[in-house]
């Protein structure tokens, strides 16, 4: 899940496919002779303009990037998979091109084109669910002078101040910190003027 906290003008997402395509036309895009691998899927992915408080929710084998202007907040389940297929002609520490991971990728893409790829969500509620799947929840808060959140779970809950400051159960956090609130705090005592994510896990 990703959450634009800031975007340049002109800044882009990458989420998903513009066009239907086929695993035989991924082969051909990807092979790009004389050109670098990768490139020809920029034909068809899907190209958003990025914008302050975006919402978008990227479900395994969805094509994902994100284009330069963009501070964002992401929220994702623990996994070390990442199937790289275009990096941008972008080299490593040593000037070699990453690896990419061409074959692997073809069989995990999910090659549905779907009508919209920004999740929408009530963004004049205090207290609204942006997400909600196996793996992560995630809300947006909003506080005012004070709020009590219950957290109505036994893990771990993970609080990203978006803007604004606050004290959090007698600690102080500001924009762009993050608290990591143990299982044992039930409850979050808020006393400031700010905005939220929370994700429990």
């Amino acid at each position: 899940m990703w959450y634009v906290v800031k975007a340049d003008v002109g800044a882009k997402i990458y989420s998903g496919l513009s066009k239907s395509i086929t695993p035989d036309d991924y082969e051909r895009l990807v092979s790009s002779p004389g050109g670098e691998v990768g490139r020809g899927l920029q034909d068809v992915i899907a190209t958003h303009e990025s914008h302050q408080g975006d919402l978008y929710f990227l479900p395994a084998g969805r094509l994902h990037a994100i284009g330069a202007g963009n501070f964002l907040v992401e929220i994702q389940q623990t996994s070390d998979i990442t199937y790289r297929v275009y990096d941008f002609g972008r080299k490593d520490a040593h000037g070699n091109p990453r690896e990419l991971h061409i074959a692997e990728a073809k069989e995990a893409i999910d090659y549905q084109v779907w009508p919209e790829y920004r999740t929408s969500y009530d963004s004049t509620k205090p207290n609204s669910e942006l997400i909600h799947c196996p793996y992560f929840t995630v809300n947006r808060v909003v506080v005012q002078v004070a709020a009590e959140i219950d957290l109505h779970t036994d893990a771990f809950v993970v609080v990203v101040c978006l803007w604004g400051e606050a004290h959090i159960n007698g600690i102080h956090v500001k924009q762009g910190e993050t608290l990591l609130v143990p299982a044992s705090e039930n409850v979050l005592y808020i006393f400031g003027n700010a905005t939220f994510l929370t994700a429990t896990m």
